[in-house]
């Protein structure tokens, strides 16, 4: 027996997301600020943040602007994976951990 579980978002919330990312849009919020931002807020080169470096900052530096990248700007996984130079599922790996340290941190965009 297969049972298929079904994601509800409210109206509310897809509501909510869609004027947050339009009001970010609005501010000037784009890609490359975002990572300007994540180099500014982990204090290091911008050119390291979309590097395919293994060191631990320069992995939750990619982290973090895919999930602000994704989350908040809405852009698609597929895109930040052409813009990174890595797979889609590093993408959506990187998004899972952006959102932990986050959430764990409490950063803001």
């Amino acid at each position: 027996m297969v049972i298929y579980f079904k994601t509800v978002i409210s109206p509310y919330y897809a509501n909510e997301q869609l004027v947050r990312t339009y009001n970010l849009k609005a501010q000037g919020y784009t890609f490359s600020t975002i990572v300007q931002r994540v180099a500014t807020l982990l204090d290091i080169p911008a050119n390291d943040v979309k590097s395919a470096s293994k060191r631990l900052n320069c992995v939750k530096a990619r982290s973090l602007v895919c999930y602000w990248a994704h989350q908040e700007l809405g852009l698609s996984q597929v895109e930040l994976s052409r813009r990174l130079h890595v797979s889609q599922p590093a993408v959506s790996a990187a998004v899972y951990r952006g959102r932990k340290l986050v959430e764990e941190n409490h950063f803001t965009l």
